[in-house]
């Protein structure tokens, strides 16, 4: 007859089994999820900063109608130095100013309604050097090659370690943190939370910065080939004379654009840089997180190509659904913060794991993980 310790040795060796996964997997990674936590979460609002650092770039208050975008681009030509044109118009959606980036570096802060120069800025900023080196802090730890494997191991080891700990949470399923309790235990309660319901939010972290280092999986997954963009399309240089004084101007090419994708909203204009060079409209839509683009004959406003995403091939639409899950561009502030959130539980996670560990919380085997 067997007895009742013998009937549960299997269980417990399983158990003891993935404690000792989990808790030597997180201290292995702990510093590194500590550090792709904290970047993670300042980058989630990497295109929030600016405005917030500089309201009065960016936001301006209506008055009437906005210029037409040509008559908008001809006043502010008419003010550069010669030799300096504007290469590219970055159109803001709810704060109201246009973005002028200069062939010289410079980049102006425009009032849409009057055409009033608010800012000058003389190359990047500061904001966006920062961000620049928190990513290479996140994607590789400052060390190349090397720093990026080190990150793709961490990745890896918080997917196993969000399995496990699930496994381990759930014998006894707490719910709620005991806050009358000791702070021990208060610290491995914020532990069992903070991975219980930041459990979907890690595992799609985990996993889609996995499949952005590593693609071949999601190719594999949406059963299609990787997709290699097609060369740029070119304008029809030997329309120019034919059509010298009769081209059609931005407002024509944006209503051109407009036709050839309806509902979805202009967010940059890129003007050609040479004479074959195709005006290319960029656009906010079809779809939750579509990203368009409209390329036109600069000399006959001809549609030239229509990149829409929803029917761009599936390795494409699965390589940008992907990156936008990873850094929350899905929805915009919402997902932005829905992602910094996870990032800062990711932290709590590893730094509580690591005093679990520290002070011996977990007694002979019974330990609980997530």
């Amino acid at each position: 007859m067997e007895t009742k310790s013998s009937v549960s040795t299997p269980k417990m060796t399983l158990r003891r089994f993935w404690l000792w996964l989990h808790r030597y997997l997180g201290l292995i990674a702990a510093v590194f999820l500590v550090i792709a936590g904290l970047s993670g979460s300042i980058l989630a609002f990497a295109p929030d900063y600016g405005v917030w650092l500089h309201p009065s770039f960016w936001r301006v208050t209506p008055r009437g109608s906005p210029l037409p975008e040509q008559e908008l681009l001809e006043r502010i030509q008419r003010q550069l130095d010669a030799g300096a044109r504007v290469e590219q118009i970055d159109l803001s959606d709810a704060q109201g100013s246009q973005a002028f980036l200069l062939t010289d570096g410079r980049t102006l802060f425009i009032n849409p309604y009057d055409g009033e120069i608010l800012h000058v800025r003389n190359g990047p900023s500061a904001t966006n050097g920062f961000l620049l080196a928190v990513h290479e802090l996140h994607v590789g730890l400052f060390a190349g090659n090397i720093g990026e494997w080190i990150v793709d191991g961490a990745t890896a080891a918080s997917l196993l370690l969000v399995c496990t700990g699930l496994y381990l949470w759930w014998d006894k399923k707490r719910l709620n943190i005991k806050w009358t309790a000791t702070w021990r235990r208060i610290i491995w309660d914020v532990h069992n939370i903070s991975g219980l319901y930041g459990f979907a939010l890690f595992f799609i972290l985990a996993a889609s910065g996995l499949l952005v280092a590593f693609e071949t999986p999601l190719y594999w997954m949406v059963r299609s080939q990787p997709w290699d963009t097609p060369a740029l399309p070119h304008s029809d240089v030997s329309q120019a004379a034919a059509q010298s004084g009769h081209a059609p101007d931005l407002n024509e090419l944006m209503r051109a654009a407009d036709r050839a994708l309806p509902g979805a909203s202009t967010y940059q204009i890129v003007l050609p840089k040479y004479p074959r060079s195709a005006v290319q409209i960029l656009k906010r839509g079809p779809g939750l997180a579509g990203h368009s683009t409209v390329y036109l004959d600069r000399y006959t406003g001809a549609v030239l190509r229509v990149d829409d995403l929803s029917k761009l091939p599936r390795a494409y639409r699965a390589h940008f659904i992907n990156q936008a899950l990873h850094t929350g561009a899905i929805l915009g502030f919402p997902t932005e913060a829905i992602l910094a959130l996870a990032s800062l539980a990711l932290v709590i996670s590893a730094l509580t794991g690591f005093l679990i560990w520290w002070k011996k919380i977990s007694t002979s085997g019974s330990s609980v993980g997530f």
